[in-house]
């Protein structure tokens, strides 16, 4: 595609992109904030009581569920227009991360709803029958399905993988700062060493609400001259920013001295009629 069809379809699908990491993000928060309430009504209770209490809310997990499915489907909208503007500066970005970009957010989507639905049946399974003791519950939960297991891993894996490579390619390429190039790969890291689930929760968070800034030029102190010339080309730091901006505030003023001093300049008067009459 050449620059400005490359540049063309950027500017046309910029808000469309945006609003895919918006309302991932969103997806995401709201599902984050579900699960976090829905825990800690049983946070003090035994595998028992937390299976009782997802038998007694299994609308609300099942609800807070498809939501983080529509956060992976939407993310792999934003990550697809990433890819796109970062392929067409930066060659050196595989071709095989647009395929990952398709397949891992669905089969991870479909893992975690897989997951939720397995963890309902147990629980409805342990109150609808049997001794509920601690020890059925744990036998129950650590029962999960192998297809939801399998798909899990590999799901994670080529989610992560895509992640690490559009992101430290779009920031080499001038698309993203380096923070949140790093931050992106980051991300990606942790859906394969899940340290912090809810600390990488909140980090993807603000990371897709920056991103959509960046989509659409929104980004504070502006965003790089990739975006505008369609060449890779890096993204200056605050401080390089900062002195460009200083230097265009001094070239106006500079411009704009001469014409206050044109403006402020006394006009001569015109000669009275008894000057003109002497000087005859």
């Amino acid at each position: 595609m050449a620059a400005e069809g490359q540049l063309e379809w950027e500017a046309r699908t910029a808000r469309p992109a945006a609003a895919a990491a918006v309302g991932s993000a969103l997806a995401l928060l709201v599902s984050t904030v579900a699960q976090i309430i829905l825990a800690r009504q049983g946070a003090r209770g035994d595998a028992a009581d937390s299976l009782r209490l997802v038998h007694d809310h299994s609308t609300g997990f099942l609800a807070s569920t498809g939501l983080l499915v529509v956060s992976y489907l939407l993310l792999g909208g934003a990550l697809y227009y990433l890819f796109g503007a970062t392929r067409a500066r930066r060659s050196q970005l595989p071709a095989v991360a647009v395929h990952l970009i398709y397949i891992a957010p669905i089969l991870i989507a479909v893992s975690a709803l897989i997951t939720q639905l397995d963890r309902i049946d147990a629980a409805d399974a342990f109150v609808s029958g049997g001794a509920e003791t601690a020890k059925r519950a744990k036998d129950l939960v650590e029962q999960p399905s192998g297809l939801a297991l399998g798909l899990g891993l590999g799901s994670g894996l080529a989610l992560a993988l895509s992640l690490v490579l559009i992101n430290v390619n779009a920031m080499r390429a001038g698309l993203l700062t380096r923070f949140l190039g790093t931050v992106g790969a980051i991300i990606g890291a942790l859906y394969v060493l899940p340290l912090a689930p809810g600390v990488s929760g909140i980090v993807q968070i603000f990371w897709l609400g920056a991103l959509a800034a960046v989509f659409v030029d929104r980004y504070p102190g502006g965003r790089g001259k990739a975006w505008d010339t369609g060449k890779a080309e890096r993204w200056p730091s605050r401080a390089e920013l900062a002195s460009a901006q200083a230097k265009a505030e001094r070239a106006e003023a500079e411009d704009a001295e001469p014409e206050a001093e044109a403006e402020a300049e006394p006009k001569p008067r015109p000669a009275s009629r008894k000057r003109r009459r002497k000087q005859r």
